[in-house]
């Protein structure tokens, strides 16, 4: 996909879209777990940072509240 120039934005959905499946395919694997192991083991240093960086923004969409608002730090 990076080859081809496919926007950095499009990628990182694609991976989050890709890991939401797997994840809801099995009952064995997390979501983080798969982006962390992913981004250790990816050859391609681009793309773990990838792997990376959809993981940080999963875990700083999880510091919401129930109703979708940004809780105060």
């Amino acid at each position: 996909m990076i080859k081809d120039g496919v926007s950095l934005t499009h990628i990182k959905h694609y991976l989050h879209r890709f890991v939401l499946w797997w994840v809801n395919a099995s009952t064995l694997w997390h979501y983080e777990e798969i982006l962390q192991l992913y981004s250790q083991s990816c050859w391609d240093k681009a793309l773990g940072a990838i792997a990376h960086e959809v993981l940080r923004d999963f875990t700083l969409s999880r510091s919401l509240d129930p109703i979708g608002c940004q809780v105060a730090a």
